[in-house]
């Protein structure tokens, strides 16, 4: 096992940002930089052997700092939606900047994902681990409280990968965090995902209007194209109805899988068969946003020259329900100060 450390890029200011990779004992190599502490690039054995690259990215190190679809990075200080660019806390009303149709996605235009992180690496008994810090003062993308964020990235042995989210706040203020990788495990630049396997261990999702803003109810599956209770193909999926839980009949949805926050559950599977690759995600968060990017296409540039196409890839941002701030019967994305919130994401990559 090893850590290397090397140069990136370096900021507007010329300031010289680095990025690690980080190697196990079977060859499988994860990469992070401090622009958005973010994934740039994992690469695990498929049943031969033969080492892929199964996250999206861009090849060009400044290209991070205008990383909109937010690849690989951490998302926040409120991953998601929220309603109307504001909420409510402690007799104040917080205003947001508003990037869609009535509602702030991920924060804004000054999200996490563009920021520099600080960051350091360290060897520990559960693997060689990279820390990213950022410093969130009070009033930053018009949330309340001076936030650290510590997010670090673990590889094991085992060929896991775990992301430990661990924030202080000297004041009450909403937090919803995730990461934002977009899985291929055919590999990075293969196209559509569509003839992926997935499990969702979900009955649920979240009702959603067409801004894609929970309406406050829960949808059972049954019946409807969101039911990945058994293994399917991510496209056999799409034979069933959306509506009407979404009006869109694409992959952009939240799952239920916790009733509250704090227990570590299996909440999906991925599976390539012409490879043999699989992932499994754990979380011990409330929901999960299942998304198939229908977004990306023709303008998004990845790595080896690739322009990324629709549906080439999925994403399992772990999470607190969409807007759940508005909706006072979802689990609460609320820090009060001075308690600290910690959460565990895992991706657990084996082959078949």
């Amino acid at each position: 096992m090893c850590i290397r450390k090397e140069t990136f890029t370096r900021d507007g200011n010329g300031v010289e940002t680095v990025y690690y990779e980080m190697i196990n004992k079977n060859g499988m190599i994860v990469k992070v930089c401090e622009i958005g502490a973010a994934i740039i690039e994992i690469s695990v054995p498929d049943r031969t052997g033969n080492l892929e690259d199964v996250v999206l990215g861009y090849d060009k190190p400044e290209q991070y700092f205008e990383n909109w679809p937010a690849f690989g990075a951490v998302v926040g200080r409120c991953a998601n939606r929220i309603d109307r660019s504001e909420f409510y806390l402690n007799g104040k009303v917080y205003t947001l900047e508003q990037t869609g149709d009535g509602y702030t996605l991920h924060s804004g235009r000054q999200g996490y994902q563009y920021r520099v992180w600080e960051s350091e690496a360290y060897e520990s008994i559960d693997g060689l681990n990279v820390k990213f810090t950022l410093y969130s003062p009070d009033g930053d993308q018009g949330f309340p409280g001076n936030l650290r964020v510590n997010v670090i990235y673990t590889l094991s042995e085992d060929n896991a990968l775990t992301l430990t989210y661990d924030c202080l706040s000297d004041a009450d203020t909403v937090l919803n965090l995730t990461n934002h990788c977009y899985f291929n495990l055919q590999k990075q630049d293969a196209g559509s995902v569509f003839r992926h396997f997935v499990q969702i261990n979900s009955d649920r999702v979240c009702r959603v209007d067409r801004r894609l803003i929970p309406d406050g109810s829960l949808a059972d599956v049954r019946d409807t194209s969101f039911d990945f209770r058994k293994r399917k193909k991510i496209g056999d999926g799409l034979k069933r109805p959306f509506q009407p839980i979404t009006p869109y009949n694409e992959y952009d949805i939240n799952y239920k899988i916790n009733d509250s926050f704090g227990v570590q559950t299996l909440a999906a599977v991925l599976e390539c068969e012409e490879n043999g690759r699989g992932m499994r995600v754990y979380t011990d968060m409330p929901g999960m946003q299942f998304y198939t990017a229908g977004a990306l296409g023709e303008k998004d540039m990845g790595k080896n020259g690739v322009t990324y196409e629709k549906y080439g890839a999925v994403c399992f941002e772990t999470q607190f329900f969409p807007d759940a701030i508005h909706i006072p019967e979802f689990a609460q994305p609320l820090l009060l100060k001075g308690k600290r919130f910690v959460s565990e994401t895992k991706y657990e990559f084996y082959t078949f």
